[in-house]
């Protein structure tokens, strides 16, 4: 494994790593963080990796330091993959995108008269699959919480 690289493992499964071309996570301000990947497996392997390239499943990215060492952990779900043929090889582009991509849904305006503790988890259960919020409760809070408008990503 290079020094200073990323792991990814997608439905808990870490046996695509040697099969990475280019593997690249994006971490941004007022955009949700994703990931791209890229593999190039021999046809003797798609039957075996098939599975694990679909819409829908958890990944697990890890940075790692140039001792191999997990500096951070990220983890979404796969949005969009795409497959080519490449000679004898099939090569596969999977896009993941931070569990909070499940908020964006829809708009909502919505008056909250309950405490920010339990309007964060309120609105992560909406999501589909729901979210399991960590969430520690304010001292102060107001008398009521305004959600115009917006989506349950931007209003959290």
């Amino acid at each position: 494994m290079k020094k200073g690289a990323l792991t990814l493992s997608i439905k808990g499964k870490k046996s695509l790593n040697p099969y990475f071309q280019r593997i690249t996570y994006t971490e941004a301000i007022g955009e949700l963080d994703g990931m791209t990947a890229t593999l190039l497996v021999p046809q003797e392997q798609r039957k075996a990796f098939t599975p694990l390239f679909e819409p829908g499943l958890p990944f697990k990215l890890q940075i790692l330091d140039e001792k191999g060492k997990k500096v951070n952990e990220r983890e979404g779900d796969v949005v969009a993959v795409n497959h080519e043929r490449r000679g004898s090889k099939w090569m596969v582009t999977l896009v993941g995108l931070n569990y909070l991509h499940r908020l964006r849904k829809e708009h909502v305006t919505q008056i909250w008269e309950d405490p920010h503790d339990k309007i964060v988890k309120t609105v992560a259960g909406r999501a589909k699959p729901s979210l399991k919020p960590k969430v520690q409760g304010v001292s102060t809070t107001a008398a009521f919480t305004f959600q115009q408008g917006e989506t349950d990503a931007m209003f959290l």
